[in-house]
């Protein structure tokens, strides 16, 4: 049984060679999507995400004005339910700008550094002497992955129960992922290589905690969450919080084209199972606000952000994929930083254009196991996109 690591796949799709040549763009001081082009997105939505399927929601943002808004699809498959606008999504990976920007703000209030070893902290890991604290942000470490190990583990043994909280990832923990991550782990020269390793992220909320004395989720909201007054950000259990804005995740088994074709309820992933690379639940408006005031200087200063805004150099001179947190592409000659996140039922993508102040952000609330359902959310993406940068 095999999970696609959409994370990967997303990531990759959206470093597209032609996204990389100069053209013409349009003025961003436009400020606007014509009604053209709304009839457009509208219409592909609309083919795409059907009202009776789970579906999506898009934010674009520019300066703080919206130019574009909407949600399609039910909030659980079954029900008539709508998903609406503005209600908390389970983030998967973009829990590690989060981290990485934490993480940043240690190293700016001196209390870490780039170049602290991991043997400072897990002295016991293998080759724990050469990974440091920049390696761990910029995937460069070799650490493995152990998010797909256990995901296809739970899969095979609770599927057919369902995804309920009694049998949904509850055999988790810290200790089991630092074994499988310390077993696993084959000796490379870090930095040699970028590999995307949910497990280097796993460490470094370890190691906020052993920097801070404090629970990871509970420095990351006093660091960042409420300086920046992201009032629907959260790592709380939906269950516990009984709040109305948490939305269903759906997962699919099979091709979801199929008439027979069945997406499966699934519950909040355990803080302890995604921790510090996954487990962030969020709106788009808070993500948008968290991208601008992170990039205008809010939490970090902008010598240190541009620096982690910038592609990670090889041992072999090459650029990596990431920075310091952040994909990093361009459009047209403009830097955009991004992230994409993907859980068994939810999947997600944010961009950003620092030099524009441009955010696209689409959620979904559905995944699939061997069909890749974010491809949609790829192309709404580059169609927005391209209204600006043509």
């Amino acid at each position: 049984m095999k999970v696609i690591l959409a994370v990967l796949i997303l990531s990759f799709s959206l470093l597209n060679p032609q996204a990389l040549k100069n053209k013409p763009s349009r003025e961003i001081s436009v400020k606007t999507i014509s009604d053209k082009e709304k009839r457009d997105l509208d219409d592909f939505i609309d083919k795409n995400y059907h009202d009776s399927l789970p579906g999506l929601e898009i934010l674009v943002k520019h300066k703080d004005k919206t130019l574009y808004h909407t949600a399609r699809g039910v909030y659980r498959f079954g029900t008539k339910i709508p998903l609406k606008k503005n209600r908390i999504f389970e983030t998967g990976s973009v829990t590690k700008l989060f981290t990485a920007v934490a993480t940043l703000n240690l190293i700016e209030e001196g209390k870490l550094s780039f170049d602290d070893p991991l043997s400072d902290f897990y002295p016991d890991f293998p080759n724990s002497e050469k990974i440091n604290i920049g390696h761990l942000l910029s995937h460069t470490t070799g650490i493995p992955d152990y998010a797909i190990h256990f995901m296809e583990k739970n899969i095979e043994e609770h599927f057919d129960q369902g995804f309920s909280k009694e049998n949904y990832f509850q055999d988790i923990d810290r200790k089991r992922v630092y074994n499988y991550l310390k077993e696993e782990y084959v000796v490379s020269q870090p930095g040699k290589h970028w590999e995307y390793s949910n497990g280097g992220y796993y460490f470094l909320g370890l190691i906020i905690e052993k920097v801070t004395g404090k629970s990871y989720f509970t420095h990351v909201k006093n660091s960042i969450i409420d300086p920046l007054n992201l009032n629907n950000t959260t790592f709380k259990d939906p269950k516990k919080a009984r709040g109305k804005k948490y939305i269903c995740g759906h997962y699919y088994m099979n091709d979801p084209s199929k008439d027979n074709a069945k997406p499966y309820p699934t519950y909040y992933l355990p803080n302890e199972y995604a921790f510090s690379a996954g487990a962030l639940n969020s709106t788009l408006k808070d993500l948008y606000r968290f991208y601008k005031e992170v990039v205008n200087g809010k939490i970090i200063n902008k010598d240190l952000l541009e620096e982690a805004m910038t592609p990670y150099e090889l041992k072999n001179g090459e650029r990596a994929n990431t920075g310091y947190g952040w994909f990093i592409h361009k459009k047209n000659g403009k830097k955009v930083i991004c992230h994409p996140g993907c859980t068994l039922g939810f999947s997600a993508i944010t961009h950003f254009v620092p030099e524009d102040e441009l955010f696209i952000g689409v959620y979904s609330n559905r995944n699939s196991q061997e069909f890749n359902l974010c491809s949609n959310n790829i192309t709404l993406v580059n169609k927005v996109f391209s209204y600006f940068y043509n």
